[in-house]
């Protein structure tokens, strides 16, 4: 039930301009896009775009740098940005207000800070929202990488790979609900509940599940 983010136009480029009527880039509130997903590229792809412009602008990364950095690399992730600029707003971060016993000098700020680099990482290797699964949608698959258990919307439980160039992954479904598959352009293999193997190819592949179906994925 949040307010829809309002935005403005500057030289033909659309950004968010915060959530409360505030006539600035820099006092954008990031929550709209991440963790609420309020935005995403299906369900408000306008809204998107300005939200990839607006974490783009100068303003915005000045602003993203300080009281607002536990987003900034999360939000990055879930926008759409490549692994290697995620990973060099990590290492920013890292260089910029790491600490030698892992915390962050960062003023004000608390905890979350310190759930910045894992959280970014998590939208890098999986994201579930829009009701949308994908599978390591801002990662390079040639950096060998894998995780076991996370939990996505609808009831699913994940175990996923990527290695050279492919990804691997199992999907346990807990309570029988539709599982949207977010395909990559060299498509995937998948082999249903059923025993049946389908080919998908780039898009959103839709599939109804009963409790305790298991899937399981593999790059073409």
């Amino acid at each position: 039930n949040m307010p829809e983010p309002a935005t403005l136009t500057r030289n033909g480029k659309v950004y968010l301009s915060g959530v409360y009527g505030v006539d600035k880039i820099k006092h954008i509130s990031p929550e709209c896009a991440f963790p609420i997903s309020e935005i995403g590229k299906h369900l408000t792809p306008e809204l998107f775009v300005a939200a990839q412009n607006t974490l783009r602008n100068e303003e915005t990364v000045a602003y993203m740098t300080l009281a607002r950095s536990c987003f900034y690399a999360p939000l990055a992730a879930r926008l759409g940005f490549s692994y290697d600029e995620v990973v060099s707003i990590i290492y920013e971060e890292l260089e910029r207000t790491g600490l030698p016993n892992g915390l962050f000098d960062i003023a004000p700020g608390g905890i979350e800070s310190s759930t910045a680099i894992p959280c970014a990482v998590n939208e890098m290797i999986m994201q579930s929202f829009e009701g949308i699964l994908r599978l390591f949608p801002v990662w390079n698959t040639y950096v060998e990488a894998s995780f076991h258990g996370l939990r996505a919307n609808g009831a699913f439980i994940v175990d996923a790979s990527a290695s050279n160039g492919k990804i691997k992954a199992k999907i346990l479904s807990e309570k029988g609900m539709t599982l949207k598959l977010e395909v990559p352009e060299n498509g995937y293999i998948i082999a249903l509940p059923d025993g049946k193997t389908v080919s998908a190819k780039a898009g959103i592949y839709t599939v109804d599940t009963a409790p305790l179906d298991v899937l399981y994925v593999e790059s073409m």
